[in-house]
């Protein structure tokens, strides 16, 4: 296995490394076929789960808590006009926020 500090992966470089390793295990095509099927990166699930399931700052999730932000669609489509007018909230959060979803 690959040695990756899986806390700074994206949920889909996450995927991707466990279909990779999982595919070693399989011989034949049509499980792996189906394994990476179902590892494929689903932008519409993932903009569902909640924000609690992205590693991030105490102070931003406790920022986007304090805004409603709830998913992580939503985390997606604040603008940075909006979130720096919530309480806390400045440049460097606002870096952290951007890092976060660049990754997903």
């Amino acid at each position: 296995m690959q040695n990756v500090v899986f806390t700074q992966l994206s949920i889909p470089e996450f995927r991707e490394i466990i279909r990779q390793e999982l595919a070693r295990f399989f011989s034949d095509k049509a499980n792996v076929v189906a394994l990476s099927k179902t590892l494929q990166y689903d932008k519409e699930t993932l903009d569902n789960d909640p924000i609690g399931s992205i590693q991030m700052s105490v102070r931003l999730y406790n920022i986007l808590i304090d805004a409603k932000v709830t998913t992580v669609g939503q985390m997606r489509n604040i603008d940075k006009k909006t979130f720096l007018r919530i309480r806390n909230a400045g440049k460097k959060t606002w870096g952290e926020l951007e890092g976060i979803v660049s990754r997903l």
